[in-house]
C-alpha cells in the first residue's frame, strides 16, 4: 500500500457501498483514494444487500484506484459489527475506517471483526478527539490516516455546516496541528459544489498542512488535483 506521505495531492472519494458494481466499473476518474461507505451513504434497508456485494464493489473500485478503505457503522452496534465482518473477504491492505465514537473499545472490536491486521483510518468528527489522539496513535501502529468529518464536527461544535466556518476551521486547525506533531497525515472535510468551491477547499487544506480533501463526487478528483497543483506552483 502506498504511503500517504507520497500521495500529495490527494483526493479521497466516498463511494456508497450500495452502488451497482457495473456502474462503478465505468468510472474514468482517478481519485487518490476511495472509501467504500456503509456509514452514511446507503439507506438502512439496503445495508444487508450492500454487504453481500462488497467484494464486487471492491473489485470495481480497484479498477481505477489502488488505495481503498471501507467506512463502517459503529462496531459497537449491530449494523457496524456486520459491516466489519463483511470485510473479512477483502484483501488485508484494505483499510478500515472507524467513525465516532473513536475509542479503543470501538477500534479493537472493528479490527477483530474485520479479520485482524488492517490499516486503520479514523474519522475526526468530535472536537475532543485531540485529547485521545496521542494515545490512539501510540496504541495502534497501523493508524495511517485521519479524515475530518466536517458535518459531524460542526454538529459537535453546535454550528451549521459550513466548510469555511471560522469555528470549524479553528477546530480543524487544532486537529491538524496535533496530527502533524504525530506525523499522521490528515485529509480535510468533504468539498463539493462549483469549481471555485473545490479550489477554496484545496486552499484551506494546504494552508493547514493537510495531504488532501475528501469528496462525495468522484468526478471532482481532477478539479481538486488541478487546484492543488496550481496552489503549489
Amino acid at each position: 500500500m502506498r504511503s500517504f506521505a507520497e500521495l500529495k495531492p490527494i483526493s479521497l472519494a466516498y463511494v456508497p457501498s450500495h452502488l451497482d458494481p457495473a456502474r462503478l466499473g465505468q468510472t474514468v476518474y482517478r481519485p487518490g483514494a476511495v472509501v467504500i461507505d456503509f456509514e452514511e451513504a446507503p439507506p438502512r434497508e439496503e445495508l444487508a444487500a450492500a454487504r453481500r456485494q462488497l467484494a464486487d464493489v471492491h473489485a470495481a473500485v480497484r479498477g481505477f484506484c489502488d488505495v481503498v478503505a471501507v467506512r463502517v457503522n459503529s462496531p459497537l452496534g449491530a449494523e457496524g459489527a456486520l459491516d466489519c465482518a463483511a470485510m473479512r473477504e477483502l484483501p488485508q491492505d484494505v483499510a478500515i475506517v472507524v467513525a465516532k465514537p473513536v475509542t479503543a473499545e470501538a477500534i479493537d472490536k472493528a479490527l477483530v471483526l474485520a479479520g485482524g491486521a488492517r490499516p486503520l483510518w479514523l474519522m475526526a468528527e468530535e472536537a475532543d478527539i485531540t485529547g485521545r489522539l496521542p494515545a490512539l496513535h501510540e496504541t495502534y501502529p497501523q493508524l495511517e490516516l485521519l479524515i475530518v468529518g466536517g458535518k459531524d464536527l460542526c454538529e459537535d461544535l453546535g454550528i451549521a455546516f459550513d466548510g469555511a466556518a471560522p469555528p470549524l476551521r479553528e477546530a480543524v486547525g487544532r486537529i491538524a496541528d496535533l496530527a502533524r506533531e504525530l506525523n499522521l497525515p490528515v485529509v480535510d472535510a468533504v468539498a463539493f459544489g462549483p469549481d471555485e468551491a473545490i479550489a477554496a477547499a484545496a486552499a484551506r487544506a494546504q494552508s493547514a498542512g493537510m495531504v488532501g480533501v475528501s469528496l462525495i463526487r468522484i468526478k471532482d478528483a481532477e478539479k481538486l488535483e488541478a487546484a492543488w497543483v496550481a496552489l503549489s506552483s
